[in-house]
């Protein structure tokens, strides 16, 4: 299999505290299959915008480049196990790149997304951790999965802002439409009211919150492939977290291949 290129669009849309927010980026992506090794891929990542339009502010355009540091990752995946396969040299490009955007930025801000940035990716655990919480990689390590049913498949996903939390539905496959979907729904509802109430206190954005606030949730989404189980042709997914009046949480993922 040669290299394969997708278009990715990406939307997060959050109400907190009756303030509701959309943000929405898109970038190309290319997955490269080694040769040499079996279940070995290439990761890269190229062309990011946000809300259409070519990164134009000084605080995205450091975000950015400290997280664009983190390609190409190279990953293993043998259709259940995944695990990133370039921390050393991805590190090494870090510490480089790290030095070159201090000496060309400076202000509180450049130093928050710094701080922030480097906390989280400056270990190889701490960074295999990172990069499996991003949802493009969530949604690739889904895709790349042995493709059968499964009435009881689970999966962990971030929320932002609250957190991690362990969803869990059901996972069809209809060979004859070259198709896998899944359902899902927070496993632990009360936990991540929890998290929840300990974030909206934490940030003072509200002092208690209602006992009854019923929280609702889902996850749906689906993967069209061809001929091999790697060779994605297109990933849509949709993921609803609701906790009314406090948040609101839509986000939706949409990838196809060019």
């Amino acid at each position: 299999m040669s290299k394969i290129f997708y278009n990715v669009q990406h939307s997060v849309a959050l109400t907190l505290n009756n303030k509701a927010d959309t943000t929405a980026v898109s970038y190309t992506i290319s997955i490269e299959k080694n040769q040499e090794f079996d279940h070995l891929y290439k990761l890269n990542r190229d062309d990011f915008k946000i809300n259409d339009k070519i990164i134009d502010t000084k605080f995205n355009e450091v975000a950015n480049a400290y997280f664009a540091l983190l390609f190409p990752i190279i990953f293993f995946h043998d259709g259940k196990n995944c695990a990133i396969r370039n921390h050393k040299q991805i590190l090494e490009k870090i510490y480089e790149g790290d030095k070159y955007l201090c000496d060309q930025y400076d202000g509180e801000g450049i130093k928050y997304i710094r701080e922030q940035f480097l906390e989280q990716v400056n270990t190889e655990e701490k960074m295999e951790h990172f990069i499996f919480s991003l949802p493009l990689f969530q949604l690739l390590q889904l895709a790349m999965q042995t493709k059968e049913d499964d009435s009881s498949f689970s999966h962990k996903w971030q929320i932002m802002p609250v957190g991690e939390a362990l969803w869990e539905g059901v996972k069809k496959h209809i060979p004859i439409n070259s198709l896998v979907e899944w359902e899902l729904e927070l496993v632990d509802k009360l936990a991540f009211k929890s998290d929840l109430t300990r974030y909206l206190q934490d940030n003072n954005i509200e002092k208690t919150v209602d006992p009854t606030a019923i929280v609702s949730s889902k996850i749906s989404s689906s993967m069209n492939y061809n001929d091999t189980y790697d060779n994605i042709e297109a990933i849509n997914s949709e993921l609803t977290v609701s906790c009314e009046p406090y948040f609101t949480y839509k986000e939706h993922f949409y990838l196809t291949q060019f």
